[in-house]
């Protein structure tokens, strides 16, 4: 049996699982980086952070997606015998953007699908391994 404490193991599960959260409450969420510790690759991950970007034009809804967001990743880390805290990078309040600004859009950026899109939500996931000696600090 695997014993190992994989913190990658755990917060690489929270990318499938975004995808569905996203789509169950009709906003975006975005894992946009994935920093490893000690970052050698004879060496089980012992620190893995992650960041996710929700989206959603209705509040309450982005905030369902934090709130199943979070209860995914401490049954992630539960599962894997780490442990999870998250930080917020930074948040603004949900923003439909204004014709005027789409207009001075580059021609790329004025899809569609532009025009819904919003900067709302950005925390930091980290999943660092437990201790293998109760009450150990490290």
């Amino acid at each position: 049996m695997n014993r190992r404490r994989d913190a990658f193991l755990a917060a690489a599960k929270m990318s499938p699982e975004i995808y569905l959260i996203a789509k169950r409450h009709g906003g975006v969420c975005t894992i946009g980086s994935c920093i490893t510790k000690p970052g050698i690759m004879t060496s089980v991950v012992e620190e893995c952070r992650i960041t996710l970007d929700q989206r959603h034009l209705d509040a309450a809804a982005l905030a369902r997606m934090l709130a199943d967001a979070r209860e995914a990743a401490e049954r992630f880390a539960q599962e894997g015998g780490v442990r999870v805290a998250w930080s917020r990078i930074w948040q603004i309040a949900p923003v439909l953007f204004s014709a005027i600004s789409l207009g001075s859009a580059t021609p790329r950026s004025r899809r569609p699908a532009a025009a819904r899109r919003i900067v709302c939500r950005r925390v930091r996931c980290t999943m660092p391994r437990k201790s293998p000696v109760p009450g150990c600090r490290r």
